[in-house]
């Protein structure tokens, strides 16, 4: 799993998110969360600067949403 997700996390925040709503929201991530993780990327330049640990960090604060336990 980690490294398609890496990938993902290095191509862009849109591809990233599109592989976390495959992956973890059954393809039905709501717009709400798809925007906060987008500024979420985007509001930290730094990310980029390890895409492994990051991607996991992105990974790790989706999970803990709400919209995780909505849409599971």
């Amino acid at each position: 799993v980690m490294q398609p997700m890496v990938n993902a996390f290095r191509d862009s925040p849109n591809a990233y998110i599109d592989w976390l709503s495959s992956r973890y929201f059954r393809g039905a991530m709501p717009p709400t969360l798809r925007s906060n993780l987008r500024q979420l990327i985007a509001n930290n330049p730094y990310w980029m600067t390890d895409p492994a640990n990051n991607s996991m960090r992105v990974l790790a604060w989706a999970l803990t949403t709400p919209y995780y336990g909505v849409s599971k």
